[in-house]
């Protein structure tokens, strides 16, 4: 029986896949490396900061060189998302009925903890969530599903009273991986690319879909 939902939060919670697609280009070009955003998509998507930049840059990257430009780019980020800053229509409604029916809810992103408490406080949803997992507490990103076990972990409950809500296929891939079932938004992939993949059991458009709280 589901009794927790775990929430991806670019592109799922937000809509902003596109503007942060943007601002990896810029930026990367910024430091000299300049993919096409089709290439660019592939390579961050899903990803922690640390292994987009030693992919891209440079492997040897030190810590405190991966952290400073994490924080350039994501101040970027924020900077240019924050007046566009919205909910995917229906989360606020589809969360408060959530939790009045009992489920816990976790968010599980690759994001770091500021874009995280960027996101959550700017749209007045924090309070929603039991545990939050972001980039800090993990080491691998998606497709990887180190990100949702750890959310299940704090929670204390097992990977298969879990369901996943996601927008990517590296996302949906890492619920699969596991052991979770997801519902998927259609947000930045089309449904055609969402719909058959494994462990997926249905796609929607937003939380307006799955009202009242499934």
């Amino acid at each position: 029986m589901v009794c927790v939902y775990l929430f991806d939060m670019d592109g799922t919670i937000v809509d902003n896949m596109s503007v942060h697609l943007n601002i990896w280009i810029e930026f990367m070009a910024s430091l000299g490396v300049h993919l096409p955003p089709a290439q660019m998509e592939r390579s961050t998507i899903g990803k922690i900061n640390a292994e987009i930049f030693r992919e891209l840059l440079d492997p040897s990257l030190s810590d405190a060189q991966v952290l400073d430009l994490s924080r350039r780019k994501e101040a970027l980020y924020r900077e240019r998302f924050k007046p566009l800053l919205k909910e995917t229509p229906g989360l606020t409604a589809f969360l408060r009925q959530a939790r009045a029916g009992g489920k816990k809810l976790a968010v599980a992103t690759a994001a770091n903890r500021d874009n995280t408490d960027f996101v959550l406080e700017g749209l007045g949803i924090a309070a929603y969530f039991d545990a939050l997992v972001t980039s800090e507490d993990i080491t691998r990103g998606k497709p990887d599903p180190e990100v949702f076990l750890t959310a299940a972990a704090r929670l204390g409950v097992a990977a298969r009273d879990c369901l996943v809500f996601e927008d990517s296929p590296a996302g949906l891939e890492a619920a699969y991986r596991a052991g979770m079932s997801a519902v998927a938004l259609h947000t930045t992939f089309p449904e055609s690319q969402l719909v058959n993949l494994p462990g997926v059991l249905r796609v929607i458009s937003d939380f307006n879909a799955v009202m009242p709280a499934i």
